[in-house]
């Protein structure tokens, strides 16, 4: 839950775009698939520019952040989510989630998934004690349930595997 006041208030979060890209080549020549973590519009945009300049090879996962806890994110809202999927780049092999760390993840799912996203959830971000502390089989369970309601089928690990070019 937000609570309005600083854990550290002399944190600063400073990557280069040197830094950027030195980064992504080091995961890129390891042979592993890069992450992007956005957490903000700019951070969509950004991503939009290292796609345009090849910096980023396809596929492309994108995780959303949306955050209480982290002012710079985005709020765990639906409002919040949309603004930043808004400015998501338009690519054939972008794949993106979503988490939202200190809030119930459970009530984006439907938007993210009618936005054409998916789900990254687990007791790691939030308790969900509301729900009688589950674990996190039972929250895979629950948004299974969810995205079937709204007609879609949760993808596979033999899909998801084929979708980011992971050998078996």
């Amino acid at each position: 839950r937000a609570t309005k006041t600083f854990r550290n208030e002399t944190l600063s979060y400073v990557t280069s775009i040197a830094g950027l890209r030195h980064e992504i080549d080091a995961i890129h020549n390891s042979g592993v698939l890069v992450q992007s973590v956005l957490w903000n519009v700019g951070s969509a945009r950004l991503l939009g520019a290292f796609l345009d300049m090849g910096v980023l090879r396809s596929p492309v996962y994108a995780h959303v952040l949306l955050a209480n806890t982290f002012l710079a994110a985005h709020p765990p809202t639906v409002s919040g989510l949309r603004a930043l999927v808004d400015f998501l780049p338009d690519h054939p092999d972008l794949h993106w989630t979503y988490s939202a760390v200190g809030a119930n993840a459970l009530s984006l799912v439907h938007a993210a998934v009618e936005s054409g996203g998916h789900v990254s959830i687990g007791v790691g971000d939030y308790h969900y004690n509301e729900l009688g502390a589950p674990t996190n089989a039972d929250l895979v369970a629950e948004v299974v349930r969810m995205v079937r309601a709204v007609g879609r089928e949760p993808a596979t690990p033999a899909e998801v595997r084929q979708a980011f070019g992971l050998g078996a």
